[in-house]
């Protein structure tokens, strides 16, 4: 029988190596271990160091259930219906308890939005090296980052200029 502990580093890698865009023509593979560290460090970015511990371990976290699920579109997951959504978080939420059932992940509305924020910033950073290296067809999925950004800082001026100043380096590498 396996060592609990083991069992969980284990699943942990597993879970860091899901394949993100495997469902778009991409010219460097990214995994999630790759996004989640990504997402953490934007975040401390984004909070000049003021970031609560609790966020940071959300964001290295908050993709690990993908094992179970897969890394599914943001199209995709919006277009199902709320009840499979929901089956879905909670399936995601399990895999992610199997490997660290001793998280905080209880995030307030706010630590929620930025999450959410930085994780779209870093899909939106990822689609700009995808144009740096000639993949015109990031250019679609980039403006999809665009448009769930603009939404999640509709009403946060801090985060809006950070935000806005990635929307300009990406745009930047098309509308030349």
């Amino acid at each position: 029988m396996m060592n609990e502990q083991l069992r969980q580093v284990l699943l942990a890698r597993e879970a860091s190596n899901v394949k993100r865009y495997h469902t778009a023509s991409i010219i460097r593979e990214e995994t999630v271990g790759q996004h989640s560290f990504n997402v953490a460090n934007l975040l401390m970015i984004m909070t000049n160091g003021q970031c609560p511990h609790r966020l940071i371990v959300a964001a290295l976290l908050h993709d690990m259930g993908e094992p179970k699920t897969g890394d599914l579109p943001s199209p995709v997951k919006v277009g199902l219906p709320k009840e499979v959504q929901d089956k879905l978080e909670e399936i995601e939420h399990r895999a992610l308890r199997a490997i660290h059932p001793y998280a905080d992940l209880d995030l307030s509305e706010e630590e929620g939005r930025l999450l959410s924020l930085a994780d779209k910033i870093d899909g939106l950073l990822k689609c700009r090296e995808e144009l740096r290296m000639g993949n015109k067809e990031a250019i679609v999925i980039g403006e999809r980052y665009v448009s769930y950004i603009l939404s999640l800082t509709d009403n946060h001026e801090t985060c809006r200029y950070f935000a806005t100043e990635c929307i300009h380096a990406f745009r930047k590498e098309y509308l030349v």
